[in-house]
């Protein structure tokens, strides 16, 4: 099996969470940071950027599902991002703006994924306080990297360039409109 058939199997299985993850991170950390959203409702925003609604017992899968997924497709993606030779790209296709963004996002996302699978196993399996595991929320909110008070771009800028990869990545994929 092909980097490429790999890719667009997991693709098919975790865009949904994806789409979900990268809209609850976008709507919690700039609904808090410039809006003023509730602690009321940010927990319930969150809850669903975690999948705290599958019981404590599968939340941390869910979370370990997604991560992964997320890894699997930059790992696999990565080896795709050379132009195939006699491929000529078209404005109108999804192709080189995928690629494009998936360049630009690669390693924030996979910061992200990477310390998102870390924070939420640590406290589940290992026992961790949130205390203890705040510098990997630290990393994975760009709060290490540019301040409480810039995050919030950081957040928009992978946020953004999730939802344009799961949005292209659909396309290419038959999933919206036609191929």
């Amino acid at each position: 099996m092909t980097f490429r058939a790999v890719h667009k199997k997991v693709a098919l299985i975790v865009l949904p969470v994806l789409a979900v993850s990268a809209l609850t991170g976008l709507v919690f950390r700039i609904g808090r940071q410039w809006f003023g959203m509730t602690e009321a409702t940010g927990l319930t925003v969150r809850a669903i950027h975690e999948g705290k609604y599958l019981g404590e017992a599968l939340n941390p899968i869910y979370v370990l599902v997604a991560g992964l997924g997320l890894l699997m497709l930059i790992g696999t993606g990565i080896t795709m991002v050379r132009r195939r030779r006699g491929a000529v790209p078209s404005r109108r296709r999804a192709r080189p703006l995928h690629r494009l963004v998936a360049i630009a996002v690669a390693l924030p996302l996979t910061a992200s994924a990477v310390t998102g699978i870390g924070f939420r196993l640590s406290q589940s399996w290992f026992g961790w306080t949130k205390e203890q595991a705040q510098w990997l929320l630290d990393i994975h909110q760009g709060t290490l990297l540019f301040g409480s008070d810039y995050r919030a771009y950081y957040v928009l800028f992978i946020g953004v360039g999730l939802l344009t990869l799961v949005v292209t990545g659909a396309r290419m994929l038959g999933l919206l409109g036609r191929r």
